[in-house]
């Protein structure tokens, strides 16, 4: 047994617990980075991740991420206590559904900075059968307490918030890495867990009275200042022996992720000309695909220009159905784009390749202001 004491004693920490979590996540299909560091810009140290991990899909074009950032927490002496109150849902003060997305897809992101976006998420995703893991949390969970097993006493708090604080700065730091790496069209969904090979019990507070419940998993909705910004985030706690029950949820979520991207990226692009926010969301990337191409077939007609960004103007022409043109040229110049094989089946493509239209268009005079 002397010979085997440092193995014995490893076990006493929470690496053993990294190591199992891994593996189940290993054998349904994530990826996983272990140890990843990162400088903590708050506090000037440096801080690692134990675990992230990650599915990803590509959905006509898009790789669709599914992200995990998961704290693994031994703590043999003690169960953790998470003290709770019924969720008050119409409370104006709190984000009971938080979400956190990055995107570098235009029409995600128009959708994910909309009024209601996060509200909208959590209700679409459970179309797909998601429920548990972003369920609306029953109880509010308003403190936490790591507490002795045997005589009951409270300890402290310790191990349970540098779990949060660890997992709300890791998640805070990916996403603030990602505009920086990331070339490829694509989303990012985080959902921040856990684990904790311990007890857990919530203190469910009416009044004086505390009724006590052993739970396998809880909801923590957590408001935070981070970069001087006030957010929300939710952190699942699990036990051990709930993990993977809770793991098969999240590979059902990367699931539905993709189908609900792919269904709300269609139908972004649906009557796009109709939305003139949509229209000028996409106008940069219009012109910078169009302009070169016009010059050159103008000047093959001896008509020399330099169109400026704010001189091509795009809008829905109701009455004849058809995607208007707006540039600032001359009748003569107008006839000559609209008359030319070349231009038509060019513009058409661009059209295509950025707002997924297929009709009719034409080019007209603009106005000037």
């Amino acid at each position: 047994m002397a010979n085997n004491i440092y193995a014995e004693g490893i076990k006493s920490t929470g690496f053993i617990l990294e190591s199992r979590v891994g593996d189940r996540l290993r054998k349904t299909g994530w990826s996983i980075i272990n140890n990843k560091y990162y400088e903590d810009d708050l506090e000037g140290v440096v801080r690692e991740i134990d675990l992230l991990a990650y599915k990803v899909s590509d959905v006509k074009g898009t790789n669709i991420y599914t992200v995990l950032i998961i704290s693994c927490k031994k703590d043999a002496d003690n169960v953790w206590a998470f003290v709770a109150k019924k969720t008050a849902a119409n409370n104006p003060n709190v984000n009971w559904e938080p979400l956190h997305i990055w995107s570098n897809n235009k029409a995600i992101n128009y959708l994910i900075d909309s009024v209601g976006a996060e509200k909208k998420y959590h209700q679409d995703i459970k179309e797909f059968g998601v429920d548990e893991i972003l369920k609306f949390p029953e109880y509010e969970v308003f403190a936490f307490q790591q507490m002795n097993r045997i005589s009951g006493a409270a300890k402290n708090d310790k191990a349970i918030f540098g779990s949060v604080n660890s997992l709300i700065k890791a998640q805070s730091y990916e996403i603030g890495a990602l505009h920086k790496r990331t070339k490829n069209i694509c989303v990012y969904q985080f959902n921040l867990i856990s684990v904790a090979e311990t007890d857990l019990y919530r203190l469910d507070v009416d009044g004086d009275d505390i009724k006590q419940v052993k739970v396998d998993s809880t909801h923590y909705i957590y408001r935070y200042i981070i970069n001087k910004k006030e957010d929300f985030s939710r952190v699942l706690f699990v036990s051990e022996g709930c993990f993977e029950k809770m793991l098969n949820e999240y590979s059902h979520l990367h699931k539905a992720n993709c189908s609900l991207f792919e269904r709300n990226i269609e139908l972004f692009y649906v009557d796009i000309f109709k939305d003139d926010k949509k229209i000028k969301l996409f106008t940069p990337d219009f012109i910078h695909g169009i302009r070169w191409f016009i010059r050159s077939s103008l000047w093959r007609r001896n008509v020399s220009l330099d169109l400026e960004i704010n001189e091509i103007h795009l809008n829905w022409n109701k009455s004849d159905e058809c995607v208007e043109i707006n540039v600032l040229f001359s009748s003569d110049e107008i006839s000559i784009l609209n008359n030319s094989d070349s231009v038509s089946r060019y513009t058409s493509k661009i059209l295509r390749e950025i707002y997924r239209y297929e009709g009719v268009f034409r080019y007209v005079e603009g106005i000037p202001f």
